[in-house]
């Protein structure tokens, strides 16, 4: 519950940071493709008739993840807020040694992250893949580094039980970020195999994958409509089948 609640609130605090910083400086997102946004059929796709929030909802959401898990080692490593350390010991060795390594993790992803926000780099770039090939280099080391020390130590044994628990969430995740680094690592096209595509190939592979989600939706969409609008004359023939005999049975009485 501790941990929840100074998650909930840093998640906030960062969201509202990144949103005005990126509506003052007018930061594209690095997600979408404009001329995709703008050529499906829902105007609340393009760019001056979104909600800027939406708009920004990819890049708000990978910024507050991050940046909340470095205030988060920040101050499980080095502050005594919230009395922290009265729960156990925080050695240079193992923990804190831990957490600077988790830090420079979570710096490197925050500078590859800004430098493409402020560069407008999509995520077809070649420059965009070497940066983030980079940081994958990195979060990977810096796991090997976090498993070892944490199974050498035994565990965390005698540290901070909020350390330590907070050091075997952060293992678990890493089969999650596994997960999800493969699958945008194959959305970017860093798992191509072949011959490699050229920024224009890839934006148009990036723009045609988004138009047929796009069609896609418009045929859902155009299959329902046709549904509702069978359902509907269904009803009307059945309204007017019960007209048609409550009127000739009063015709018919009327006549006898």
């Amino acid at each position: 519950m501790f941990i929840e609640i100074i998650w909930f609130f840093e998640w906030i605090f960062i969201g509202m940071c990144f949103l005005a910083v990126a509506y003052l400086f007018k930061l594209s997102p690095i997600t979408k493709e404009e001329s995709v946004q703008e050529s499906d059929d829902n105007p609340w796709n393009d760019k001056f008739s979104d909600d800027f929030m939406r708009y920004e909802k990819a890049e708000m959401y990978n910024l507050s993840h991050i940046a909340t898990k470095l205030f988060f080692d920040i101050q499980l490593a080095f502050y005594n807020n919230y009395n922290i350390d009265r729960i156990g010991a925080r050695d240079v060795y193992p923990t804190k040694i831990l957490f600077i390594i988790l830090i420079i993790d979570r710096l490197v992803f925050t500078g590859v992250f800004f430098y493409s926000l402020l560069h407008s780099l999509h995520i077809t770039t070649n420059l965009f893949k070497t940066l983030y090939r980079f940081y994958l280099i990195v979060h990977f080391l810096v796991i090997i580094g976090v498993f070892t020390i944490y199974y050498t130590s035994n565990e965390l044994e005698g540290q901070s039980l909020i350390c330590v628990v907070w050091v075997r969430v952060i293992l678990v995740e890493t089969a999650v970020d596994l997960i999800q680094h493969l699958k945008y690592m194959y959305d970017i096209g860093l798992c191509n195999c072949g011959k490699a595509r050229t920024e224009e190939e890839e934006l148009a592979q990036f723009t045609k994958s988004n138009s047929l989600r796009n069609e896609s939706e418009i045929a859902v969409d155009q299959t329902r409509k046709e549904e509702i609008i069978r359902d509907m004359r269904k009803k009307d023939h059945l309204d007017f089948e019960e007209d048609f005999t409550t009127m000739a049975v009063f015709t018919f009485l009327k006549e006898n």
